[in-house]
């Protein structure tokens, strides 16, 4: 297996936005029998790069499920994700006002539904936060915390044995008091040299005096943690759907510039193990919960509205630049998306023949509020112009 970092930093609109994968590629991936899947851990070449296909299949899958700040902008130099006034300069340098816009609406967005979690739940459980991460990601949209939880379920419904599939988590101490703090992502690895690990853990924190009611956690710097991992974990592979990243143990340069250009991480965290089998999974009951608390509340009602408009824009410039017009028409319709003009959006689809733009304002006009027969200053409507360009695809979706 090769490592894989499916990097989309240099890919930019003319808002310099980074692109998720776009629902048109999804629909190009194998289906059924042809997808990829879980061979095991086999040494046999062809499995290893069956493995490698399975994985990132399902993280792509995951990234177009719940999409989040990292499909706007992963740059660790910034003190990410963050609203400091500095960071939001720098970003605003680096990536334009609109990304900087989108990413500061949707961390507020955030720390409103994250403050109202805190009010209610106890979260030095570790369990608990996964009701957090359950309802962004039925919500679709959300970072590392509901992208790994999507990512782990993906993998359980392909068939992925549950006891080889284990959540890292890094928490930075002096920042640690909601979901979204530190990182994480997946490991798998095989049972028993996980157990192994955990043996020699235990044994180490005992000499401190610490005791481990669950798996065992540790606390040292993450170039050491990572190569203790590779030293241990023989078949070990990293998961990451934030920073979109499939990386096999034996792929991975360990010093503490590379961990950091992969993982964004740097220095000493406090590092947890949580196995898919450790906890019972979240009750409808205890999401349910959470949610009327969400929808008792008008700010979080707003910070809602708003988080999912952002992943609205994301998911349609994804779509623009996936398709095959030119660059000039691409860069009309992005203008109109950014403005949120999506009635004149719709209708340059119309005529342009961004079809995969077009189906998807089509099928999201209610929550993205406009008229499927607004007409603009022209007095023409989508149908109108799908009409002039011939584009029988948008004729027949309109009943033309």
């Amino acid at each position: 297996m090769q490592a894989s970092a499916s990097q989309s930093s240099d890919s930019k609109t003319a808002h310099g936005l980074p692109l998720p994968t776009s629902e048109a590629a999804q629909s190009n991936r194998p289906k059924s029998i042809d997808a990829p899947c879980w061979r095991g851990f086999s040494t046999r070449v062809e499995d290893i790069a069956e493995n490698d296909r399975f994985l990132n299949h399902v993280v792509a899958a995951t990234r177009n499920e719940v999409v989040g700040n990292s499909h706007l902008v992963t740059d660790f130099g910034i003190h990410y994700p963050s609203l400091n006034p500095i960071d939001l300069v720098r970003m605003t340098l680096h990536r334009g006002p609109f990304v900087t816009g989108q990413v500061k609406k949707m961390n507020l967005g955030y720390q409103c539904l994250q403050e109202i979690f805190r009010q209610n739940h106890d979260l030095s459980n570790i369990r608990t936060s996964d009701i957090y991460f359950k309802f962004s990601s039925k919500n679709g949209f959300g970072d590392c915390g509901p992208q790994v939880y999507q990512c782990r379920k993906n993998l359980l419904k392909a068939g992925v044995p549950a006891d080889i599939i284990w959540v890292l988590q890094f928490a930075n101490r002096r920042n640690s008091d909601t979901p979204h703090d530190g990182h994480c992502m997946l490991l798998i690895a095989d049972n028993q040299s996980m157990e192994r690990l955990f043996d020699q853990m235990n044994i180490v924190t005992a000499k401190y005096g610490v005791e481990y009611k669950n798996r065992p956690g540790i606390a040292m710097d993450v170039a050491d943690f990572f190569f203790l991992l590779q030293e241990k974990l023989p078949n070990l592979i990293f998961v990451d759907p934030f920073n979109d990243r499939i990386i096999p143990g034996n792929g991975l340069n360990t010093t503490s510039v590379e961990i950091f250009l992969n993982f964004g991480l740097r220095g000493n965290y406090s590092v947890s193990f949580t196995g898919s089998n450790d906890y019972l999974p979240i009750s409808d009951d205890e999401l349910e919960f959470f949610e009327r608390k969400i929808k008792g509340d008008k700010e979080a009602v707003k910070a809602m509205q708003d988080i999912k408009m952002v992943v609205h824009n994301i998911k349609l410039i994804g779509l623009i630049d996936a398709s095959e017009i030119a660059l000039r028409l691409k860069q009309k319709i992005t203008v109109s998306i950014g403005k949120s003009e999506f009635g004149l959006a719709f209708r340059q689809c119309a005529y342009y023949k961004a079809n995969s733009v077009f189906d998807y304002l089509y099928d999201h006009a209610g929550e993205l509020d406009f008229d499927l027969n607004s007409s603009g200053n022209s007095g023409n409507t989508a149908l109108d112009y799908a009409k002039k360009a011939g584009n029988s695809h948008v004729i027949a979706r309109l009943g033309g």
